[in-house]
């Protein structure tokens, strides 16, 4: 028999439908919404007809409108939160996501309804919204304002992860239940985590620190859509609600880049001879491989109208992570130097979208000062020099 679930908890935990700490006299959760922590007496499943059939026939009944009406008050308060970041999702937060009108429109409908039938994929959406937030509110100091959805956006994204385990559910099993939603969540949180990256001056954080979250998020998207690039997954998804995404994107057969960058990638190959391992090359090579394909491919959607047989950039972008192979990443977290230089050249289109969306903004600035700063002393470091020219010009390698 499944344990019952807590009746003990507040009532804006309770309407939100997640496990509340009943800490006295204001929950945690409660502490990061501002909202009015308030505890309700609850009926008792554990107890007996006739248990219930006694206490009434012993003990006086409250005023049936007097606790309620407060509670309703503040699950109302909970509830309008939501919604507002509900509504800045659908009209302002969805444009930053994709450069692709098809997306614009999903984002807009089927992403909101899968979204109110799929608690973890609701809860990244609204994440996401109060990450927005956080960044239209950001100045030279932080507000109030700032530090309150900075406390929203973290705490939703908690309860977004929170909500698959407490429901005793694996990221794979929500997949073959819902493989749409969980394509969509597992995209907004790919979103999520790179937008969380911030610069060390602002952030506090160490550059090795930095540098494993960005190893983090790569793979991340890595294993995200390793979960879901099963056939049956990927057909599933491909003839569901968001079928329109998929329509005649294929990669191209014959294509090739402008000579001065094709050179500069090919610039970017360091791992020929002695002392290299045959499955360290390939996994490389691969890897720059991938990346020449993103660039070919990145040059495409600047066409207008924007072609409707390529993915989005954002989809470009990520179709890099996405799809290097483990080896890769196992030597991207063993900080090769060889992996950083690829990783370097992988910061170029990132850094091209930084105009058009907030998430990615001057992070692929300030990685690539990380990156410099890591191999610096390395022989490999001229190796960046093309990538380096192309973010930040300015940037001098101390030697």
């Amino acid at each position: 028999m499944p344990p019952l679930r807590s009746r003990t908890g507040c009532a804006p935990c309770k309407r939100r439908k997640i496990k509340c700490g009943e800490e006295r006299p204001s929950c945690s959760n409660c502490t990061s919404y501002r909202d009015t922590c308030i505890y309700v007496a609850s009926h008792d499943s554990r107890r007996s007809p006739r248990d219930d059939r006694l206490s009434a026939a012993s003990t006086p009944q409250p005023t049936p409108q007097a606790q309620p009406a407060h509670a309703r008050t503040i699950e109302e308060s909970a509830y309008l939160t939501d919604l507002a970041l509900l509504h800045h999702f659908c009209t302002s937060t969805y444009l930053g996501i994709s450069n692709s009108p098809t997306v614009h429109r999903l984002m807009q409908g089927p992403v909101v309804h899968l979204a109110l039938e799929h608690p973890f994929l609701r809860y990244s959406i609204l994440a996401l919204a109060a990450l927005h937030k956080v960044h239209l509110t950001s100045g030279a100091t932080e507000s109030e304002e700032n530090k309150h959805f900075r406390r929203i956006s973290t705490t939703y994204h908690n309860i977004a992860l929170r909500t698959l385990l407490d429901s005793n559910t694996s990221l794979e099993a929500a997949v073959q239940a819902s493989p749409s939603a969980a394509f969509c969540f597992t995209t907004i949180t790919s979103i999520y985590s790179l937008a969380s990256i911030e610069p060390l001056s602002e952030s506090g954080m160490s550059q090795e620190n930095t540098l494993y979250l960005l190893t983090h998020w790569i793979k991340l998207t890595h294993g995200n859509t390793s979960i879901l690039a099963t056939k049956d997954v990927y057909d599933r998804v491909r003839n569901g609600p968001l079928a329109d995404i998929f329509t005649g994107h294929t990669d191209p057969k014959d294509w090739s880049l402008p000579g001065d960058i094709n050179a500069a990638l090919e610039a970017a190959k360091c791992w020929s001879g002695n002392g290299h391992t045959g499955e360290d090359v390939e996994a490389l090579e691969a890897a720059l491989d991938l990346l020449k394909l993103v660039y070919f491919k990145f040059s495409e959607s600047y066409k207008n109208p924007f072609p409707l047989n390529l993915a989005s950039e954002t989809g470009i972008v990520f179709s890099w992570p996405a799809r290097v192979s483990v080896r890769y990443l196992e030597l991207l977290e063993n900080r090769d130097p060889r992996a950083l230089v690829v990783l370097a050249y992988f910061l170029v289109p990132l850094h091209w979208m930084s105009a058009r969306y907030w998430w990615v903004g001057e992070r692929a600035s300030f990685l690539l000062t990380l990156l410099v700063s890591l191999i610096k002393t390395h022989p490999l470091r001229a190796r960046i020099e093309w990538a380096k020219a192309q973010i930040s010009p300015k940037l001098v390698v101390d030697k």
